[in-house]
């Protein structure tokens, strides 16, 4: 229950930063210009709709299922070699976060973040912009 609520709380959140044109700016003046999503779920796929629209680069989403398709966006299993570098690869499971991003450290040499974590800059750094 406490997952569900979660993902709920956090699809909220990507509600409100949704009417934001500034998420991009934001991002860039971070040093992000590219990201990955890691997880494309139902929180997965609403971060990916949200940073889309903000005309963010997502380079590629990263998902255990092999089979996954998302429209416009190149799809790879997290062991994949064929991973380009991103600036930033963004975690949405919230089940096993810390053990995907252990995983990836490995692998990787993008920034690694939870997507409550990104999603908690962006709401600061969009609010003391306003």
């Amino acid at each position: 229950m406490g997952a569900t609520l979660n993902s709920c709380l956090y699809e909220i959140a990507l509600l409100a930063l949704e009417d934001k044109k500034k998420i991009k700016d934001i991002m860039k003046l971070q040093g992000i210009n590219s990201v990955a999503i890691y997880g494309l779920g139902r929180l997965g796929l609403a971060l990916n709709v949200l940073l889309k629209k903000s005309d963010v680069n997502i380079v590629y989403g990263l998902d255990i299922d092999r089979k996954k398709h998302v429209d416009g966006l190149r799809v790879l299993h997290p062991n994949d070699d064929a991973q380009e570098h991103v600036d930033i690869i963004i975690i949405t499971p919230l089940k096993g976060s810390n053990e995907i991003i252990d995983n990836l450290k490995s692998n990787n040499a993008a920034n690694i973040i939870k997507v409550s974590d990104f999603l908690e800059e962006l709401i600061i750094a969009t609010t003391q912009l306003d």
